[in-house]
């Protein structure tokens, strides 16, 4: 497995040191270059976990990593792993959660936010959806089983590591999902152009944000379930956003009023 850039390397080291569990096949790969450019804060933080430093020849590095937006760093792992404190070879390299123990959790909450994405295929749409959900105070992003883009290395790099902070919940039955959430006190509110303008909507407690595919939007039977369609409020030069974009200006709101309460 194969880490890209210098942010979500540095994220996933730094999610080593917390969870205090480096996998014992670890490289840090580097592309020659001026010593100048090197990063010294990834390469310090990798000496202190005792991971293994490669520098690699220019030609043969882009050769491998070209088509990667790398910043002259890869951080690449197999899946074994070693701790100082145990030897937890179940760790997941993202964090998830099981659709019970969220609804537990959402249930014993007196404020919560939730992302649904109802069929997002776009992995660069995911990981910056992603980046905004964490910024914003959400506490789960929920993923259809099918037809979604899945956490990947991709969508960790344009998450800005929010990848390896907020965790996802994949659910095989996202109608269903959603009743399981209003008995738990949530308020749904799905996101399409004809609806409430967002800055009307007294957001709940308890909110879902449940957000569609660009083109094909929110799927009807998904879309039925919403206590409130909200919309964000445009001009006449452009009617839309791309939906990571949207995602974040909702996701601004509805946290914006629950800080205020």
């Amino acid at each position: 497995m194969d880490f890209f850039g210098r942010n979500t390397v540095k994220e996933k080291l730094s999610d080593f040191r917390r969870r205090n569990n480096v996998p014992s096949d670890c490289r840090l790969i580097l592309r020659e270059n001026d010593k100048s450019h090197y990063p010294t804060d990834i390469i310090t933080l990798a000496e202190s976990l005792g991971i293994q430093m490669e520098y690699m020849h220019r030609r043969e590095f882009d050769g491998q990593y070209g088509r990667y937006s790398h910043q002259g760093v890869i951080l690449s792992f197999g899946g074994s792993s070693h701790s100082a404190k145990n030897d937890d070879k179940s760790q997941e390299t993202y964090p998830t959660a099981g659709e019970a123990d969220m609804l537990r959790d959402i249930e014993n909450k007196d404020k919560s936010i939730i992302v649904l994405l109802d069929g997002i295929k776009d992995v660069g749409n995911l990981g910056a959806i992603l980046r905004s959900a964490l910024l914003f105070n959400a506490d789960y992003v929920i993923l259809p089983k099918d037809n979604s883009a899945a956490v990947n290395e991709t969508a960790a790099k344009r998450s800005a590591g929010a990848a390896f902070k907020l965790p996802t919940v994949t659910v095989t039955n996202v109608a269903r999902c959603i009743d399981e959430l209003k008995k738990v006190g949530c308020w749904i509110y799905a996101a399409d152009m004809n609806g409430t303008d967002i800055g009307s909507i007294d957001f709940a407690d308890k909110s879902v944000i449940v957000m569609g595919e660009e083109g094909s939007g929110i799927r009807r039977l998904v879309r039925d379930k919403a206590d409130i369609i909200a919309t964000i409020p445009t001009n006449d030069k452009l009617d839309s956003l791309n939906v990571s974009v949207s995602t974040g200006v909702i996701l601004y709101e509805v946290n914006r009023q629950l800080q205020q309460k």
